[in-house]
């Protein structure tokens, strides 16, 4: 990666919306303060919980910009929908964050917004790569699958309070990370570096808020921009390993597991995904490995970079 880009993917990609979600966050859960939400049977307070679904997807446009550099008000490439797409997932859980919905309402808004996500980022290859009921069939695939397990996230996290929630959450979409750059989606790579960067802060956060939870929205804007990164990485570009994808999808789930205390359910939720996406990084390189020695072009590109090679060090020759 180029100095100048690394810059501006730290700067304005990590450093920028980890420093806003820090200040929004702290400020608006230190206001929750103690207040116990009413007909809470437990007395806790639920808290802004919206907040965090919002700042992870505003943070995940900023690291895009940082590829982009442009936004369009409906562009024509699906390559160039991300900010649509992630701001779709966010609203969505802003919305469960915010109003108690029956959990029926809840797994239909989560399909909603994940078929909406879906279409958005692959309609453009209909009907010339997929065609028109293969495109639907996607859709509808990826939404109830990802609705799923978002419930299921949601249903462990729900159930977690303070920091060991952030952190399970970052040992889920951490690793996406080097996996996408693997599997030939660098750009999905460096968008995911602002949730990143906002979960971070909502870490730091939950340490001295110890009510904090990441349930009702947290787990939809999980989810969400981890199939936000997987349709770039399995649509957008020629997919590496199919189940390797499919692996890193169910990556969420281990946010279901519970085991005990809270550091032990923190350790085996850590595990299992760290398993998960493991091996789907072991798969995407076996098959970059199987690539490289089928790849029929393989001398010429050799003798093309070693005739690069000898046209500059002649050049310098010449230049000395």
């Amino acid at each position: 990666m180029p100095n100048e880009l690394l810059f501006r993917v730290v700067l304005h990609g990590g450093v920028l919306p980890g420093a806003v979600a820090f200040f929004v966050l702290g400020a608006l859960w230190w206001r929750s303060g103690r207040r116990t939400e009413p007909g809470s049977p437990s007395g806790e307070a639920r808290g802004p919980r919206w907040a965090l679904p919002l700042l992870m997807t505003l943070g995940f446009c900023a690291s895009f910009w940082v590829v982009e550099q442009s936004i369009e008000l409906w562009p024509a490439a699906n390559t160039r929908r991300l900010y649509h797409a992630a701001l779709l997932v966010g609203l969505a859980g802003v919305l469960e964050g915010s109003v108690r919905l029956p959990w029926i309402a809840t797994l239909l808004a989560r399909a909603a917004a994940f078929a909406g996500v879906t279409w958005m980022l692959t309609e453009g290859y209909s009907p010339n790569v997929l065609t028109p009921a293969q495109l639907w069939l996607l859709v509808a695939g990826a939404a109830l699958a990802s609705a799923g397990v978002a419930a299921a996230a949601d249903a462990g996290l729900s159930r977690t309070r303070g920091w060991t929630g952030p952190l399970a959450a970052l040992a889920v979409l951490g690793p996406a990370q080097p996996f996408l750059h693997l599997a030939g989606y660098s750009s999905g790579s460096i968008a995911l570096t602002g949730a990143v960067a906002a979960l971070s802060s909502a870490l730091l956060v939950s340490v001295v808020c110890r009510g904090f939870s990441m349930g009702a929205g947290g787990a939809t804007a999980l989810v969400g921009l981890v199939l936000i990164a997987l349709l770039g990485a399995g649509v957008q570009t020629e997919p590496k390993s199919v189940p390797a994808l499919v692996l890193v999808a169910a990556t969420p789930l281990a946010l279901w597991i519970r085991a005990g205390g809270p550091l032990v359910t923190l350790a085996v939720r850590g595990a299992v995904a760290s398993a998960l996406v493991g091996a789907a990084i072991g798969l995407v390189a076996l098959a970059n490995k199987a690539d490289r020695a089928d790849d029929p072009y393989a001398d010429y590109y050799g003798l093309l970079h070693f005739g690069e090679k000898q046209f500059h060090s002649a050049g310098v020759r010449l230049f000395v």
